[in-house]
């Protein structure tokens, strides 16, 4: 299996209880995305190992999951930052206007006000609450907030974004 082939489902943020649960925040929609599936663990680069997931639910806007074999807080606690990855092939059918991070890069972001490109959106950061984008503005990078007040349309198809952004926020 080649890494780079994979993508990323969800980001295992921390522990959660004494048997070996984790608690993660999901890129691809609520825990049924997650139930009885074989998944790569990877941290950066590296896959550390196949996990299987037993049982996944939703709680407070996160997914909870065991994985077999993680049976104790401190093993729970080694997969803290290891992000859950399948195979492209393999993710799970998402919600309408819901969309794989790793499928937006590529796509060209336009400004809808001066209906210019913007520039090529090269990666994406997690942050509290959102979603920012990274794009390759000019010699620079912008991050723009992967929200729908501001990304209007995304038309996959045709790898472009259409933005509605604030005065200045190129310029932070």
């Amino acid at each position: 299996m080649d890494l780079k082939d994979l993508v990323v489902l969800a980001t295992i943020d921390r522990s959660r209880g004494l048997r070996g649960e984790v608690v993660a925040t999901s890129r691809a929609g609520g825990s049924e995305a997650f139930l009885d599936r074989t998944v790569t663990l990877r941290r950066g680069p590296v896959a550390e190992r196949q996990a299987h997931i037993e049982h996944a639910w939703d709680q407070n806007g996160r997914v909870v999951l065991k994985l077999r074999g993680v049976e104790t807080i401190e093993a729970a606690e080694a997969l803290r930052g290891c992000e859950i990855c399948v195979l492209a092939a393999d993710r799970p059918p998402l919600e309408e206007g819901e969309y794989y991070l790793s499928d937006l890069v590529g796509c060209e972001l336009f400004d809808a006000a001066q209906g210019k490109s913007v520039g090529p959106v090269t990666g994406w950061q997690d942050v509290p609450g959102s979603v920012l984008l990274t794009v390759r503005h000019g010699d620079r990078e912008a991050m723009v907030p992967f929200v729908k007040a501001i990304c209007t349309e995304v038309d996959l198809a045709n790898r472009r974004i259409v933005a509605n952004l604030p005065d200045g926020l190129l310029d932070l």
